[in-house]
């Protein structure tokens, strides 16, 4: 199946974690995602040649920290993606005047079956945030 990722665009802060709860959806019917993987991963564009991705977290190996894609409500569709704020510190500082760095990401979901294909993409804007 060919599939259009749908746009979600992140607004997060380098100084805390970031919970974010998707509902996937294919012809407007929540997606039953029992068996799938999950992979997500963020990087400074699109067109980036950087083999490794600034944050990369799927659904089979938790980061150090904790960080993952889980499937709290697989059968009607729900993932939750965690990063752990220690994570977020491999992004950057920003000198930008906006105090914010603009990247890409996308989530790939591979079915029991083995086709991969992508179901969310877009930006994730990482402000530095002031506590340290």
């Amino acid at each position: 199946m060919t599939i259009t990722p749908a746009t979600y665009d992140f607004v997060v802060y380098r100084n805390g974690d970031v919970r974010q709860d998707v509902t996937i959806n294919v012809d407007a019917v929540a997606l039953d995602l029992t068996g799938y993987v999950a992979r997500l991963e963020v990087r400074p564009s699109l067109t980036d040649a950087t083999v490794a991705a600034i944050i990369d977290i799927n659904s089979t190996t938790p980061t150090a920290n904790g960080s993952t894609v889980s499937f709290p409500d697989a059968v009607n569709g729900v993932l939750q993606i965690f990063i752990d704020d220690q994570d977020m510190f491999a992004f950057a500082l920003s000198k930008a005047k906006s105090g914010a760095h603009a990247y890409v990401y996308d989530l790939i979901l591979t079915a029991p079956g083995g086709d991969v294909d992508p179901y969310l993409a877009g930006s994730f804007t990482v402000h530095n945030g002031v506590t340290r």
